[in-house]
């Protein structure tokens, strides 16, 4: 029954960890085309609430729930960071007045897109690569976490 109860902890603390990671990857495309339009104002401004956020919800969390487990304060404080950055830069440039959705979204004549071969091969490369790094660098913790080891 304990590991049971151990394993559901690691599932939920890695779904939590999940969803915040997701919303990072959202704003990353917003994060990127701030950083080309040198919109450094906004960075600092998101970036620091953000920030902010997570610490603040850490320090909530462990004073006031001293029963709960480590990684899901964690992971719940990764939630806000990545929640910071999401709605920051997705309601900056969704409701800025100087870019258009057209701007940001950017659609074909006839709704066909040019396929660039060489480039989508070379994108799926370095997404794999990407990939294969996380296992390499995140699989030795999970096993660890997994078998209880220290």
């Amino acid at each position: 029954m304990h590991n049971t109860t151990k394993l559901t902890r690691v599932c939920l603390t890695t779904a939590i960890n999940g969803f915040g990671c997701m919303l990072e990857l959202l704003a990353e495309p917003f994060y990127i085309l701030s950083q080309n339009l040198l919109l450094l104002k906004l960075r600092l401004l998101v970036e620091t609430a953000a920030t902010f956020l997570r610490c603040l919800t850490m320090c909530i969390l462990i004073v006031k729930q001293t029963n709960m487990e480590k990684g899901i304060v964690f992971a719940l404080s990764q939630v806000a960071y990545g929640a910071c950055f999401f709605f920051g830069y997705w309601g900056f440039y969704l409701f800025s007045s100087s870019f258009k959705s057209s701007d940001l979204f950017p659609f074909r004549v006839g709704g066909k897109a040019h396929l660039d071969g060489q480039l989508a091969n070379t994108s799926m490369i370095f997404t794999f690569q990407s990939f294969r790094k996380l296992i390499l660098q995140e699989g030795e913790k999970m096993v660890r976490v997994w078998f209880d080891t220290p």
